[in-house]
Formats: C-alpha cells, structure tokens, sequence
C-alpha cells in the first residue's frame, strides 16, 4: 500500500494489522491507485472502495499503519 507503513507478519500487531485490512476490504470491490513499484517490484497503490474511501487513510487513522513520507507518492 502506498505511502503507508504496516506491522508485517512477525512483527507486533501484524495479524491485527492484516485483520484491519480484511474487515476494509472482504468480499468488496476495490479500486488501486498505481504509483509504481518499490524497491522489491512490489506494486504500490491507494486501495479506494466504491464510495470513494481511501483505505491507506483509514488505516492510519485507527491507528494500525503510519504514514511514511520516504514511501508516500510526491501528490499525497
């Protein structure tokens, strides 16, 4: 996800983080919102739902992910 940056497997919080995720996005339609790859070749997106939410922000906003200016796309 672009711009943010979430406990991993493994790590603190991780399971709860993906949990976080899950309850977003299960069964929903989502749009992305490319903003390239990182370093890995991993695709980096916005996760937008239907109405317009932006999922990345919410995440931030409960508190399971933070923003990350180094990863953050240059419009955001």
């Amino acid at each position: 996800m672009s711009g943010i940056d979430c406990p991993e497997k493994g790590q603190a919080f991780g399971n709860r983080a993906k949990q976080a995720v899950a309850a977003f996005v299960y069964g929903k339609q989502v749009t992305l919102e490319t903003h390239g790859q990182d370093k890995y070749g991993r695709t980096l997106a916005d996760v937008l739902l239907p109405d317009g939410t932006n999922i990345n922000h919410e995440l931030v906003k409960d508190g399971w992910c933070w923003w990350y200016r180094k990863y953050a796309p240059l419009n955001t």
